[in-house]
């Protein structure tokens, strides 16, 4: 009798496209005693993400926000914020602003964003 050896491990490949396969190499036995042996050596599924971990200070995250409009002068201008979270603690800084450009970036205080942020969280400014 030939020997068939399928592959357990292909994520596409259920229980029932399995034992289809193994009938066309002659397989006579039932569904249910298939689904026990490929229970018992199967991997198990990893989970579909990556837990990341940082240091105190080691890394935030960065972006733009749109807070609404603000009457200035005769006009009204958007009221734009930075915000800053750390990747350690989550901790969370936030300057409203009335642009969203490099000028406006380069304008906030970077050792304002340092003693409010990275000092604060114990470590020592790694990278945004």
């Amino acid at each position: 009798m030939a020997t068939t050896t399928l592959t357990l491990n292909v994520g596409d490949t259920g229980n029932q496209q399995l034992l289809q396969r193994l009938r066309q190499n002659g397989y006579t036995g039932g569904y249910s005693i298939l689904k026990e042996y490929v229970r018992a050596v199967r991997p198990p599924r990893q989970p579909a993400f990556l837990k990341l971990h940082f240091a105190p200070g080691q890394c935030a995250q960065v972006d733009w926000g749109s807070a609404g409009f603000l009457p200035v002068g005769g006009t009204r201008r958007r009221l734009s914020f930075f915000v800053m979270v750390l990747c350690y603690s989550r901790r969370m800084y936030v300057e409203f602003t009335l642009a969203q450009d490099a000028g406006t970036l380069s304008g906030l205080s970077p050792a304002r964003l340092r003693i409010l942020s990275f000092g604060s969280d114990g470590g020592d400014g790694g990278q945004l």
